[in-house]
């Protein structure tokens, strides 16, 4: 090469990850979903300090006004565990700022546990 310039190897297009058919279904997607699941119920219990997030995304326990006993599954197709309910019901909690998808896509994008702790007020928007 003449002038001193030097070659470069070819650099490759960024991988973009594979598209699941059921992102709910893969085992990482359930594991950020059940984190989603620990910071509603986080900022539930600022709320209602006696009251819990079940697994379909609910408040249970005693909310200062009511007791919700939390033992029965939403209505849902058959079939439909919770992870599947939750990623299509995807809805903007009064507490938390965070649709399940966004949660997911944020963290998958780098965003840490710590990062998406924060809680919201009673009506203020998700992002």
């Amino acid at each position: 090469m003449r002038g001193g310039a030097r070659s470069r190897p070819p650099v490759d297009p960024p991988v973009e990850p594979p598209i699941i058919a059921n992102p709910w279904e893969d085992p990482s997607v359930r594991q950020l979903i059940d984190e989603w699941l620990l910071q509603q119920d986080k900022c539930a219990k600022r709320v209602y300090p006696e009251a819990y997030v079940d697994k379909w995304g609910r408040i249970c326990g005693n909310t200062g006004t009511a007791t919700h006993p939390g033992v029965l599954p939403p209505d849902h197709p058959a079939g439909w565990d919770n992870y599947r309910y939750l990623w299509y019901e995807n809805q903007c909690l009064n507490y938390y700022p965070y649709r399940v998808k966004d949660y997911v896509e944020l963290r998958q994008s780098g965003s840490s546990f710590e990062d998406l702790a924060e809680c919201k007020g009673w009506d203020d928007k998700c992002y």
